[in-house]
Order: structure tokens, then C-alpha cells, then sequence
């Protein structure tokens, strides 16, 4: 397969690289597709440019590891909105199941433009094809909005994932960060929310506004 070098990566793609290219010690649990690995974009800055900075997961919650690779490494970059149509594993929780199925087919998620998809542990396996998913998993997915939603807005959205059956923890993810969809749905009447950034987590009013501006930076 011809190397990737020129897609531009964000947080929760998942992405595929030759393992054999990576010069430092790999994790004794770390799961291998035949001699490449699975990892997850990381909001973190990689160490240096022309880096990528990744996540490893194995089975266990405790099997977690941060690495940088070099981008042209990257064999695969697959986005969580291209994972929507995949399916799980038969061992996945009803629930979960369900509920990825009647995401896929509503028209609530694309209000104001939104692009959605699944992350986390149901991400993991709808790319790898490799079990991740537990009984007890949540559906973590992110709504992809470039521009300002309305806290209205988010309260619907909210209100709808509510009905779904099993628990969805939702990230909205705008050009600087993302934050949680409960916080920014409350905030109708006014108030701030923690944003989560490359450089760090953050309070502000407005996660469409680049917070670093005012400082200069």
C-alpha cells in the first residue's frame, strides 16, 4: 500500500504505521496487523516537526502509550466520520449496536453542518476489526463543527443522544479544541466551558475563538 504523505492528520483519526520503521522499543502488549500497528492521533503536539503524535492501546484500560512517529510512515489515516458505516464485532453490546445504527440514519447530527463519528474504544475496533468493545463501553463519538453551533442547538443534539440505548459521551470539536457537548449545551444563558487544546485545557466563552489571540501567540 502506497504511504500517505500528504493527508493532513486530526485528533481520533486512526491510523496504520510500519512498525519496522520505528526505531524506538514498542510495548510487549502492543497488538500488530501483520508488521504494521494501529494508533490514535493524539490532540498533544508531537516533540518535533514532521512527527506525528500518536496513542497505542492494547485489551486492558492499562495497556495505553504516547509515541510521535514520522509522518511519512503513516500507511492509513482513517477518519472516525469514515468509520460510520463499518461494523463491529458480533461480541459488541446490543446497545451500542443499536444506537451506531440509528446515528447513521438521522438527520439530527447534521444540524448547522455537523459531520459526527465514532471514537474511543468503538472506533478502535470499526477500524482495526480487532475487539476493543466491552459490555460495559460507552459510545464515545465527536461532532466535527467548524463553525459556531448554537447552544440551542447542542441541546438538541444532546437531548436526542439521551434517547439512544446505551450511554454516549459526545466531544464537540471546533478549529481550536473540543469540548464536551453537556457543557456547551448549558451554557445558553451564558457562562464559559473547559476547552481542550493542543497546548492544554482551557476556560473561554467561545471555543470558535482562537484562544490564543489575545496573548499574542
Amino acid at each position: 500500500m502506497a504511504v500517505i504523505r500528504t493527508q493532513r492528520t486530526r485528533v481520533h483519526d486512526l491510523v496504520r504505521f510500519a512498525a519496522d520503521r520505528y526505531d524506538t522499543r514498542l510495548p510487549e502488549w502492543v497488538s500488530r496487523d501483520g508488521d504494521t500497528i494501529w494508533a490514535v492521533v493524539r490532540r498533544q503536539h508531537p516533540a518535533e516537526s514532521g512527527f506525528t503524535a500518536l496513542g497505542l492501546r492494547g485489551a486492558g484500560r492499562s495497556a495505553r502509550a504516547a509515541i510521535d512517529v514520522r509522518s511519512e510512515h503513516l500507511l492509513d489515516i482513517v477518519p472516525p466520520e469514515d468509520l460510520v458505516a463499518r461494523r463491529l464485532n458480533d461480541t459488541v453490546s446490543p446497545g451500542i449496536a443499536t444506537a451506531l445504527s440509528v446515528l447513521a440514519r438521522t438527520p439530527s447530527l447534521r444540524l448547522a453542518g455537523l459531520s459526527w463519528g465514532p471514537t474511543g474504544s468503538v472506533g478502535f475496533e470499526l477500524a482495526t476489526g480487532t475487539t476493543a468493545v466491552r459490555a460495559t463501553s460507552d459510545l464515545d463519538m465527536i461532532l466535527r463543527a467548524d463553525r459556531h453551533l448554537p447552544p440551542r442547538d447542542a441541546a438538541t443534539v444532546l437531548q436526542f443522544l439521551s434517547t439512544l440505548p446505551c450511554r454516549v459521551d459526545c466531544l464537540i470539536e471546533t478549529p481550536h479544541g473540543a469540548v464536551a457537548l453537556p457543557e456547551w449545551a448549558a451554557t445558553a444563558g451564558g457562562g464559559v466551558v473547559l476547552l481542550r487544546t493542543p497546548a492544554g485545557a482551557i476556560l473561554t466563552g467561545d471555543p470558535w475563538r482562537d484562544p490564543w489571540r489575545d496573548e499574542g501567540r
